[in-house]
């Protein structure tokens, strides 16, 4: 079911210069960056790590085949299951990788640490995914 959309509205105010203010706001986005591009290295390596194995490359070729199949063919609930299969193979995978969101949460909590929690972790957790 489609959510309902209710009016909205954006309320722009220009912000009083204020040193203190805006050298606290600079130093949190600095350190969002430095642990959103934490974070993405570490995903980014071990994506590489993933696809340099052979399950992967693998499931790969079954995966382009079953799409090739399935595009001459979609009613074919046999193929159909096989593209479910495949794509749970893939789940796993990354599962057993450690490349899905909650791993990401986790990867962010350390550096988070290093940099003495000044980042919300709500906030923290939204730069890591």
């Amino acid at each position: 079911m489609a959510k309902k959309q209710s009016p909205t509205f954006v309320l722009t105010q220009e912000l009083k210069e204020h040193p203190l203010l805006f050298s606290v706001i600079e130093k949190e986005l600095e350190i969002c960056r430095v642990m959103y591009n934490a974070v993405l290295g570490n995903y980014l390596k071990l994506e590489k790590q993933m696809k340099r194995e052979k399950q992967f490359k693998r499931l790969m070729r079954q995966y382009k085949g079953v799409q090739k199949k399935l595009e001459k063919d979609t009613k074919n609930k046999q193929l159909t299951e096989e593209k479910r299969a495949l794509q749970q193979a893939f789940k796993s995978l990354r599962d057993q990788y450690e490349l899905n969101e909650y791993a990401s949460h986790h990867w962010v909590k350390a550096i988070r640490k290093h940099f003495g929690n000044q980042v919300n972790s709500a906030v923290a957790q939204k730069v890591a995914f």
